[in-house]
Protein backbone atom coordinates (compact mmCIF):
# COMPACT_ATOMS: atom_id res chain seq x y z
CA UNK A 1 0.00 0.00 0.00
CA UNK A 2 1.27 3.46 -0.89
CA UNK A 3 1.69 5.71 2.15
CA UNK A 4 1.12 9.46 1.74
CA UNK A 5 2.08 12.14 4.25
CA UNK A 6 -0.07 15.29 4.22
CA UNK A 7 1.47 18.33 5.93
CA UNK A 8 -0.94 21.23 6.23
CA UNK A 9 -2.31 23.49 8.96
CA UNK A 10 -5.76 23.61 7.29
CA UNK A 11 -7.49 20.77 9.14
CA UNK A 12 -10.72 20.76 7.08
CA UNK A 13 -8.65 20.37 3.91
CA UNK A 14 -6.52 17.61 5.46
CA UNK A 15 -9.67 15.77 6.53
CA UNK A 16 -11.17 16.04 3.05
CA UNK A 17 -7.99 14.89 1.29
CA UNK A 18 -7.44 12.08 3.80
CA UNK A 19 -10.95 10.76 3.32
CA UNK A 20 -10.64 10.84 -0.46
CA UNK A 21 -7.19 9.24 -0.55
CA UNK A 22 -8.20 6.53 1.93
CA UNK A 23 -11.17 5.62 -0.28
CA UNK A 24 -8.77 5.33 -3.22
CA UNK A 25 -6.67 2.81 -1.29
CA UNK A 26 -3.84 4.98 0.04
CA UNK A 27 -2.64 4.96 3.63
CA UNK A 28 -2.60 8.58 4.83
CA UNK A 29 -0.73 10.16 7.71
CA UNK A 30 -1.29 13.83 8.54
CA UNK A 31 0.92 16.39 10.27
CA UNK A 32 -0.64 19.71 11.21
CA UNK A 33 2.54 21.78 11.46
CA UNK A 34 6.00 21.98 9.97
CA UNK A 35 7.93 20.53 12.91
CA UNK A 36 5.76 17.42 13.04
CA UNK A 37 5.96 17.25 9.26
CA UNK A 38 9.78 17.17 9.28
CA UNK A 39 9.77 14.35 11.85
CA UNK A 40 7.23 12.31 9.87
CA UNK A 41 8.94 12.95 6.53
CA UNK A 42 12.28 11.80 7.92
CA UNK A 43 10.76 8.59 9.30
CA UNK A 44 11.11 7.03 5.85
CA UNK A 45 7.64 5.51 6.04
CA UNK A 46 6.05 7.50 3.20
CA UNK A 47 6.19 7.18 -0.57
CA UNK A 48 4.89 10.70 -1.16
CA UNK A 49 4.73 13.93 0.83
CA UNK A 50 2.16 16.61 0.02
CA UNK A 51 2.79 19.84 1.89
CA UNK A 52 1.43 23.33 2.19
CA UNK A 53 3.95 26.04 1.40
CA UNK A 54 2.25 28.76 3.46
CA UNK A 55 2.24 27.49 7.07
CA UNK A 56 2.87 29.41 10.28
CA UNK A 57 6.08 28.89 12.27
CA UNK A 58 7.85 26.65 9.74
CA UNK A 59 7.28 27.64 6.11
CA UNK A 60 6.82 24.73 3.69
CA UNK A 61 9.95 25.56 1.69
CA UNK A 62 12.01 25.66 4.88
CA UNK A 63 10.51 22.29 5.83
CA UNK A 64 11.55 20.93 2.44
CA UNK A 65 15.07 22.30 2.88
CA UNK A 66 15.40 20.64 6.29
CA UNK A 67 14.21 17.30 4.95
CA UNK A 68 16.69 17.45 2.06
CA UNK A 69 19.55 18.38 4.42
CA UNK A 70 18.80 15.42 6.69
CA UNK A 71 18.28 13.08 3.76
CA UNK A 72 21.54 14.02 2.02
CA UNK A 73 23.03 10.90 0.53
CA UNK A 74 19.79 8.97 0.95
CA UNK A 75 17.55 7.89 -1.88
CA UNK A 76 15.44 11.04 -1.79
CA UNK A 77 14.11 13.00 -4.72
CA UNK A 78 11.21 15.30 -5.27
CA UNK A 79 9.41 17.85 -7.33
CA UNK A 80 6.96 20.51 -6.33
CA UNK A 81 4.11 22.29 -8.00
CA UNK A 82 2.62 25.64 -7.19
CA UNK A 83 0.06 27.54 -9.24
CA UNK A 84 0.93 25.71 -12.43
CA UNK A 85 4.70 25.98 -12.13
CA UNK A 86 6.83 22.87 -11.98
CA UNK A 87 10.36 22.86 -10.65
CA UNK A 88 12.93 20.83 -8.81
CA UNK A 89 13.42 21.74 -5.13
CA UNK A 90 17.13 22.46 -5.54
CA UNK A 91 16.73 24.85 -8.45
CA UNK A 92 15.61 28.40 -8.69
CA UNK A 93 12.01 28.54 -9.90
CA UNK A 94 10.48 31.46 -11.69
Amino acid sequence: MIRILLIDDDQPLVSLLSEYLNREGFAVTAASDGAAGVTEALSGQHSLVVLDVMMPALHGLELLRQVYEHAAGADADGTWRQRGSHCRPRTRCG
